[in-house]
């Protein structure tokens, strides 16, 4: 019979955590709550720009569930809107910080959404950014601020 080591077996079991994830997700601010959250461990996510990120785009899982929606024959779907009418961002991690890029729609939900994100794909202890386009550059984001979790 083969001995079995119990407490190393456990012990690993103690140490093992849930390692944090960068993604996407779109916000029903109505609700409270994050909607269609994609997400994929740091380890297994991509750099895009020097920044590590989820390989999916909103637009691209968006055409996806509307397209299986139609072909259920389903007369009404959320998705048969465009996906830029519902609240989204996207979560990068950089240099140790979580940055959440989302649009000005945020300012009202900030702490809200900090807390959801920071539950659902984010380390507790970790720093997380809140960024929204700029509105005097496109593609260019202002840091709102860093909050310890």
């Amino acid at each position: 019979m083969k001995e079995i080591d119990y407490y190393n077996l456990m012990k690993g079991f103690e140490a093992e955590e849930i390692e944090p994830m960068v993604g996407i997700f779109w916000y029903l601010p109505e609700e409270h709550r994050l909607f269609e959250v994609y997400a994929s461990a740091l380890s297994q996510s991509k750099m895009v720009n020097g920044h590590t990120t989820y390989s999916k785009l909103h637009k691209t899982i968006w055409q996806a569930k509307k397209c299986r929606d139609r072909a259920k024959g389903k007369d009404t779907s959320v998705y048969y809107q465009d996906y830029t009418r519902i609240p989204r961002g996207r979560i990068f991690y950089d240099n140790g910080k979580f940055i959440v890029k989302v649009g000005s729609w945020y300012k009202q939900y900030e702490d809200e959404l900090r807390e959801l994100v920071a539950n659902e794909l984010i380390a507790k202890n970790s720093d997380v950014i809140i960024a929204f386009p700029s509105e005097s550059s496109k593609g260019t984001y202002d840091t709102i601020r860093k909050a310890k979790k």
